[in-house]
């Protein structure tokens, strides 16, 4: 069964080459590998945090990662990073005790938001603002920062690019 891999870091680092190419993840960072890339641990130092591998069957929409084309290496402001390790803490101890329905939604909402919104900006003429609530955030100027902070554009260049 092919998986998804993801490295998060709490603190400490980790060098990934994914893909031919190096990921240095450091604390409140996470690395997502699509299936089928070759990946290996090149070096890590004192690191706390997470890494494992997951089936996609896991996720209730997983053509929200069909936009993934390569590694995703995204780094979370200091408020979130302090939810994500949270999030992962929560996550470990709600696949030890099999709950599936929070393992689902757990990774849904930490793998799944700005691929997420990549596919309404694609496929919908939602307005920016109702795409950033739809995904979670409030705040479209906090939306748009981080978009682009991610995919390199803001939302709206993504959404021309993609539907020109």
């Amino acid at each position: 069964m092919c998986r998804q891999y993801t490295h998060y870091v709490a603190s400490g680092e980790v060098l990934v080459e994914a893909d031919g190419a190096p990921f240095l993840c450091q604390s409140g960072q996470i690395l997502l590998i699509p299936q089928l890339i070759p990946f290996a641990i090149r070096y890590y130092k004192n690191v706390v945090g997470y890494s494992g591998g997951f089936s996609l069957s896991i996720l209730p929409d997983a053509n929200a990662l069909r936009f993934l084309a390569g590694p995703l290496h995204q780094g979370f402001w200091f408020d979130e990073g302090a939810f994500v390790s949270e999030l992962f803490n929560m996550l470990a101890l709600s696949f030890e005790k099999g709950d599936r329905v929070f393992v689902e939604k757990g990774l849904d909402l930490l793998l799944t938001r700005i691929q997420r919104a990549k596919r309404m900006l694609s496929e919908t003429k939602l307005p920016v603002i109702d795409v950033a609530a739809n995904v979670g955030i409030e705040d479209q100027s906090y939306f748009s920062r981080l978009f682009k902070k991610e995919t390199g554009m803001t939302p709206s260049a993504f959404r021309k690019k993609m539907q020109g």
